[in-house]
């Protein structure tokens, strides 16, 4: 008989968390950023910048500054391999331009013998990818051949990858257990 005295949420012991706070009114290096990251165009028609302190642009700059957050913190614990999670399909398409961008432009292309070329690689495993796809993108990542694996939680149920060194959502998931 098994008794688990620790319920049904708990937390491994090997796994430790981090909340890196968003704060785009005491950091603004979201308004000189290269590439600026695509967002999903919510406030494309609202005035967004430094001097705008309106909702609307505090939203567009929480949008801009989390990839360059991501991207310090990826830089900060060397991350050789890293599962991000994305609230939508969208925001998976955006991080995934955004780190292809940061990495000289060449996204992914299948496995080359001398391994990873592109410093910030990754894929996509989303629900508007193709099954094939997402079955290819998985592997690549598990093989090694990329450094992220960028997707929905939709998407990563039920995937198992055994000493994965990081993993990092995006957004707040909307349930604790996520």
């Amino acid at each position: 008989m098994w008794v688990d005295l620790k319920g049904k949420d708990s937390v491994p012991e090997t796994v430790h968390h981090l909340v890196l706070p968003v704060d785009p009114t005491s950091d603004m290096s979201w308004s000189r950023q290269n590439p600026i990251p695509h967002t999903d165009e919510v406030h494309k028609n609202d005035k967004v910048d430094v001097n705008n302190n309106s909702p609307e642009s505090h939203s567009e700059a929480i949008k801009r500054l989390k990839p360059l957050k991501l991207k310090e913190l990826l830089d900060a614990l060397d991350c050789s391999q890293c599962l991000i999670f994305c609230r939508t399909n969208l925001d998976c398409d955006n991080l995934e331009a955004y780190l292809t961008a940061l990495g000289g432009g060449r996204g992914f292309r299948g496995k080359v013998e001398k391994g990873v070329e592109n410093p910030y690689s990754c894929v996509v495993m989303a629900g508007m990818r193709g099954n094939d796809e997402r079955r290819e993108n998985l592997q690549a990542f598990k093989d090694g051949d990329v450094r992220f694996l960028v997707c929905t939680d939709v998407a990563a149920r039920g995937i198992d990858i055994k000493g994965l060194p990081y993993c990092i959502n995006l957004c707040l998931p909307d349930k604790d257990e996520d």
